[in-house]
């Protein structure tokens, strides 16, 4: 720990964890490939960067409550378990309008100092839960979409919270 990591493509052929402690970790792209795999970010004592410039598709991604911020930037995201953004530092969903994130599970991110959304977040009928009286929420680009219906393959849907100010 507290040595930078950039790492390429990685595919996951176990449960992972990466930490960088108080440097930054850049990952080109992640998959779990065959298996329903996890994988967790930094712990509550991280202060360094997470940011995915590419691809993110595995079963879970799990946060630990440091001063962190996470930045997932791949345009075709997929997590098959609920997600939940325990990290204090910003979240940032998307640079391009394009960007596809699927929460099969759900979505909730109260902690994060500020919530940054650009591109479609969707579920499979799962709730989406964003920001927190203390967390601003930003709809970047020109277009930011939030979908529980998984573009109405499964119609009932479910609740969208804004717990935060949106800008």
């Amino acid at each position: 720990t507290n040595t930078q990591m950039d790492l390429g493509a990685v595919t996951l052929t176990a449960d992972s964890t990466l930490k960088s402690g108080s440097t930054a970790l850049n990952v080109a792209s992640v998959t779990d490939g065959a298996g329903p795999f996890d994988l967790s970010l930094q712990d509550a004592a991280a202060t360094g960067t997470v940011t995915f410039s590419g691809d993110v598709t595995i079963d879970d991604l799990i946060t630990f409550a440091g001063a962190y911020a996470v930045t997932l930037n791949g345009s075709s995201n997929s997590f098959d378990s609920p997600v939940t953004f325990l990290n204090t530092g910003a979240l940032t969903l998307g640079n391009l309008a394009a960007d596809t994130f699927l929460f099969g599970g759900g979505l909730t991110a109260a902690d994060p100092s500020g919530v940054t959304l650009n591109g479609q977040i969707l579920t499979s009928g799962a709730a989406v839960t964003l920001g927190d009286a203390g967390t601003a929420i930003t709809l970047a680009g020109t277009t930011s979409i939030i979908d529980t219906t998984n573009a109405g393959g499964t119609p009932a849907g479910a609740t969208i919270t804004f717990d935060g100010t949106v800008n």
